[in-house]
C-alpha cells in the first residue's frame, strides 16, 4: 500500500474533526445539520451522520479517487465501506440503480426536491447560514480591513491566517508538517479567477515526504465536512476571511488528528 494511503487511513473520521472545529467555536456545521434533519421526512439523525462518516472516511483513505455514489475507486484505497456498498446493493435491489446524488435515500429524496424549480429550500438554507457565519465572524472578531477581493488581497489574508496556524509560505503555497512525513498545503487556484467575488479559489493538498508520486489534491470540501460549500461562498469580505479561516482550521485539524 502507497505510504500516502496508509498514513491517511490513520484519521479517525469526520466526528472527530467535526467536534475539534466546534471546540475552535465553528457552529455552521451543527446548524447545516439541524437544517437538514428538519427537512427529512423522518428522523435518521444518527443514520444520516453514518452516511456522511462513511463518505468522507472513502474520500480521505482513498485521496480522493472515489465517487461513492457508484462505488467507483480509480486507484488503490486504504478503506472501503461496507455500510455504503450495502446501501448500493439495496438500491439496486429496489430498482432504482445507481444514485447520482446520494446513496442515503432521504438525504436523496431532498436533494431531488430541493433543486426543483420553485423550492426554496437551498436558498433559504443559505440564508440561515449566514446567521451562523455572522456569529463566527463576531466570535473571531474578523475585521475585513485591507479586503478589495483582489488576488493579492486574497493571498494575503491567507497568508495571515494560514500563518498564524504555523503553516510556512513556500513557492505560493502555505505547508505545515503532520508526525513524520505527512505534510498538509492550501493553495489559491488562479484558474477560478472568475469567481472570486463570491467563491474562495481554494485547494488543498497532502503529501508524503517519503513518497511524493502521489498527491491528495482537492476542493471539493463537502465531501470532508458537509456544509463547507457555505464556508467556500461568501456575501461579504468578513465571510470571506471567514472562510479562509475555516478552511485552513478544517486543514489543520485534519492533519492534527491524523498525526495524534
Amino acid at each position: 500500500m502507497h505510504l500516502l494511503l496508509a498514513a491517511l487511513a490513520k484519521w479517525p473520521g469526520r466526528q472527530p474533526t467535526k467536534a475539534l472545529l466546534a471546540a475552535r467555536g465553528y457552529v455552521l456545521p451543527d446548524r447545516y445539520r439541524e437544517i437538514i434533519l428538519a427537512n427529512l421526512d423522518r428522523p435518521i439523525g444518527a443514520d444520516l451522520d453514518h452516511y456522511w462518516d462513511e463518505v468522507a472516511m472513502e474520500y480521505i483513505c482513498a485521496v480522493g479517487r472515489v465517487n461513492s455514489n457508484h462505488r467507483a475507486f480509480s486507484g488503490e484505497t486504504s478503506y472501503r465501506s461496507a455500510y455504503l456498498d450495502g446501501l448500493a446493493a439495496a438500491s439496486r435491489s429496489d430498482g432504482s440503480g445507481a444514485p447520482t446524488r446520494s446513496l442515503h435515500a432521504g438525504l436523496r429524496e431532498l436533494l431531488i426536491e430541493g433543486d426543483k424549480p420553485g423550492n426554496e429550500l437551498w436558498p433559504r438554507t443559505a440564508d440561515q447560514l449566514e446567521g451562523s457565519k455572522a456569529l463566527e465572524i463576531n466570535h473571531f472578531e474578523i475585521s475585513a480591513n485591507g479586503w478589495s477581493g483582489r488576488k493579492a488581497d486574497l493571498s494575503k489574508h491567507l497568508s495571515m491566517v494560514a500563518e498564524s496556524r504555523g503553516f510556512e509560505p513556500h513557492r505560493k503555497k502555505w505547508r505545515k508538517q503532520f508526525g513524520d512525513a505527512l505534510e498538509f498545503r492550501c493553495l489559491i487556484d488562479a484558474g477560478m479567477r472568475s469567481t472570486w467575488s463570491f467563491q474562495l479559489p481554494l485547494i488543498f493538498e497532502i503529501e508524503h515526504g517519503a513518497a511524493n508520486d502521489l498527491v491528495f489534491s482537492t476542493w471539493q470540501f463537502d465531501y470532508l465536512m458537509p456544509s463547507f460549500r457555505y464556508y467556500r461562498q461568501y456575501r461579504s469580505p468578513e465571510a470571506a476571511i471567514l472562510g479562509i479561516q475555516a478552511h485552513i482550521d478544517l486543514l489543520d485539524a485534519i492533519g492534527t488528528l491524523t498525526a495524534a
